[in-house]
């Protein structure tokens, strides 16, 4: 009967380990981890109805009954544990002494700190763990696997990938179009895709110039730090040279689009309301960086003041925050309509993507306003690949080209 404990044991753990694994993994792997946990768990209940019928005892099968909930409770925190192995970062490979070259032929990289297009294990671990490593988190255990599972689920709920990635490589797709004799591609803040990786890529191809178009208001926390692992590759010693467009705090071409999708959206401009929405970030991180929110209180404000030049009253333009600020989404449109306007625009101002966040958060945000029927809500898109977009980076890559390089 040792058996029977030993197997009783092991497919409670295989079982409870199971649960994570279902919770964690990507969706095209949950048909194995469940049938990891429906094994586990048919063979703990078979072992379990041995053990009972061959002792015939009520108390010995409550202890194996125990021993179930025990090494089920076992597997699932050693599965949890675990976790933590997936945060581990995904560093650039270290490059070859001999490399070919294509000087002529510059590699421009269209970055943006999105998330991937699909639900990826580890770069939630590493979104995690940047969370707890700025006090903003701190998960339990028992807790830690429910936070994968809620970011699974919110991929699944805007149709199972995020819908940035495409409209990246639309707008990098377009911008190679209008530049010749250079090779554009796409690259993020963070993952297999993160700048650092794709550069190195890059540098493995021949290129010896490359350039950085950041499509961003500001330089979030994320992006700082992918620019400064970009840096510790150091490699100007390889003869290649990084140049960076900087962020589009001060576009005009992408304020006055912006501006003139609002008064495309306007019917009756003495009855709307228009909600400019910003990214907004955890006080912790502005102030050790504070540079993103002076980006987007710079941008947010310029795009106020052209809505004013075009008519709009000011007590009816708000400028709001989707997460960690004030005042958030729900209140300035519930603010607006207590003002009396009919019509209410929100835009998501510097989100030059359409994200996770813009497809649910946002949306949540917007209906949890319950206004009354008579009033309108109005969400428009993020920028996309609008035309002002790509002349935008079209003419910070060609500054970027034909002068001085700007270390990234």
């Amino acid at each position: 009967m040792t058996l029977a404990w030993v197997a009783l044991v092991v497919c409670a753990i295989v079982a409870g380990a199971a649960v994570v694994a279902l919770m964690v993994a990507r969706t095209s792997l949950e048909p194995l981890c469940a049938f990891m946990g429906i094994v586990g768990l048919g063979g703990s209940i078979y072992a379990l109805a041995r053990i009972s019928t061959t002792y015939d005892s009520a108390e010995i099968a409550l202890w194996a009954f125990a021993f179930v909930i025990a090494g089920a409770a076992g597997g699932y925190a050693l599965a949890s544990t675990l976790l933590h192995v997936l945060a581990r970062r995904i560093r650039a490979e270290t490059l070859p002494a001999n490399l070919p070259q294509d000087p002529h032929k510059a590699a421009i990289l269209v970055v943006s700190c999105s998330e991937p297009e699909f639900y990826d294990p580890r770069a939630t671990a590493q979104m995690l763990q940047g969370l707890a490593e700025e006090g903003l988190l701190d998960a339990s255990i028992g807790f830690l696997p429910f936070l994968f599972f809620a970011q699974k689920t919110r991929y699944r709920a805007v149709g199972g990938s995020n819908p940035a990635h495409r409209q990246l490589a639309s707008i990098a797709d377009k911008l190679g179009q209008s530049i010749q004799g250079a090779t554009v591609r796409v690259a993020l803040c963070a993952g297999p895709e993160s700048l650092e990786r794709s550069v190195s890529h890059a540098v493995r191809l021949g290129h010896r110039s490359v350039i950085v178009a950041e499509l961003a208001v500001g330089e979030s926390f994320a992006l700082a730090s992918a620019k400064e692992a970009l840096r510790d590759l150091h490699l100007e010693r390889s003869g290649v040279t990084i140049s960076s467009t900087g962020c589009l705090t001060c576009s005009d071409r992408i304020i006055g689009m912006l501006a003139a999708r609002v008064f495309h959206s306007t019917t009756e401009p003495e009855s709307t309301g228009v909600v400019l929405v910003g990214h907004g970030q955890p006080e912790e991180i502005a102030s050790k960086h504070p540079q993103m929110d002076e980006d987007e209180a710079t941008f947010l404000s310029r795009l106020r003041m052209a809505l004013l030049d075009g008519g709009l009253a000011a007590a009816r333009i708000r400028i709001a925050w989707a997460d960690w600020g004030e005042p958030d989404v729900t209140t300035s449109i519930r603010h607006l309509t207590a003002l009396g306007c009919s019509r209410v625009i929100v835009q998501p101002s510097t989100f030059p993507l359409d994200t996770i966040a813009t497809r649910l958060d946002l949306e949540i945000a917007v209906r949890q306003a319950r206004v009354d029927e008579s009033a309108t809500i109005v969400t428009l898109s993020a920028w996309r690949d609008d035309p002002a977009v790509i002349a935008e980076l079209r003419g910070q890559v060609i500054a970027a080209l034909n002068g001085p390089a700007a270390r990234a």
